[in-house]
């Protein structure tokens, strides 16, 4: 995606915001813009074979802090996250927050504050 229309779903505006405004984007020069977001021809297949719960308990008996937006669209994750890992434990909402204003800090965002 290389622009926002009226109807860009919210998860692909949040990256965007990210990605295509000077906060995240990179660029380097023997690329372009318009090739540096896009997924490796590999990039699914590591993804689909990534497991992360799969051995969360063993991390345990260290801490594990979670934290995560309130209007993140994935706000599932770190509930499951939470909820498959042994104490001690603790997670944290974040009010008005997103998922990448949880990685880099609030983002300005047109309509937020």
């Amino acid at each position: 995606m290389h622009k926002l229309e009226d109807h860009t779903h919210p998860i692909q505006r949040e990256f965007y915001y990210f990605y295509r405004t000077s906060r995240g984007e990179f660029t380097p020069a023997s690329s372009s813009p318009e090739l540096t977001t896009h997924p490796t021809l590999g990039s699914n297949v590591k993804f689909m074979n990534f497991y992360p719960f799969n051995d969360i308990e063993t991390i345990s008996p260290r801490p594990m802090l979670f934290i995560s937006g309130d209007e993140a669209h994935s706000q599932e994750f770190s509930e499951e996250a939470y909820r498959l890992a042994r104490e001690p434990k603790e997670l944290r909402w974040v009010k008005k927050s997103s998922l990448l204003a949880n990685r880099v800090g609030r983002l300005t965002q047109p309509g937020r504050n």
